[in-house]
C-alpha cells in the first residue's frame, strides 16, 4: 500500500507543479484559478496536520495566497507527505483517525481513505482551475494521471 500512495502523491505533486507553472507564467486577471489552487495546497496541509495530530486552528481553508507564496507551500507539502508515507508502517493506513473539520464537527475515517480523498480533492479542483484558465483564454496544463504515468516511464 505504501508504494501505491507514494505513486499517487507523486502524481499529485507533478500535477500541482504543472498548474503552478501556468499560474506563474500567465496569471489570469480572474482570481479564481489562484484561489482554487491555494485552497488545494492549504487542504493538503490541513489534512496532513490532522493525520499528525497538529492543530489547524491558524490555517485558512481558502487562504489569500499570492502566486509566489504557492511554491514554498507546495514544496513543503510534497516533502511532508512523502515523509509521512515513507515512515509509517503498512498497518497505519488502516488506523481510524478521529478529527474535527473546520466547522468543529467530529468525524472518523481510515487513514487510507483520507489520503485517497486528498489526492482526489486536488484532481477535482485542478479540473475547475483548468476550466477557469480556458475561460480566461489560457491553455491549462494536462494533469491527467495517464499523462503522468506515460511521462514517468521515460
Amino acid at each position: 500500500m505504501r508504494k501505491y500512495f507514494l505513486r499517487l502523491f507523486q502524481y499529485n505533486s507533478w500535477a500541482n507543479r504543472r498548474v503552478l507553472g501556468v499560474l506563474e507564467h500567465d496569471t489570469p486577471s480572474d482570481p479564481t484559478p489562484l484561489k482554487l489552487f491555494a485552497h488545494v495546497l492549504a487542504a493538503e496541509k490541513i489534512w496532513l496536520n490532522r493525520l499528525r495530530h497538529i492543530n489547524n486552528d491558524s490555517l485558512a481553508v481558502f487562504p489569500e495566497l499570492p502566486v509566489e507564496g504557492c511554491r514554498p507551500l507546495l514544496a513543503d507539502n510534497v516533502r511532508a507527505w512523502t515523509e509521512f508515507i515513507q515512515i509509517h508502517p503498512e498497518d497505519e493506513y488502516f488506523r481510524i483517525l478521529n478529527y474535527r473539520n473546520t466547522k468543529g464537527e467530529e468525524f472518523s475515517a481510515p487513514v487510507a481513505d483520507i489520503m485517497a480523498h486528498v489526492a482526489n480533492h486536488g484532481t477535482y479542483h485542478r479540473g475547475q482551475i483548468a476550466r477557469a484558465l480556458r475561460q480566461a483564454g489560457l491553455e491549462p496544463p494536462r494533469t491527467d494521471f495517464i499523462v503522468f504515468s506515460l511521462q514517468s516511464r521515460d
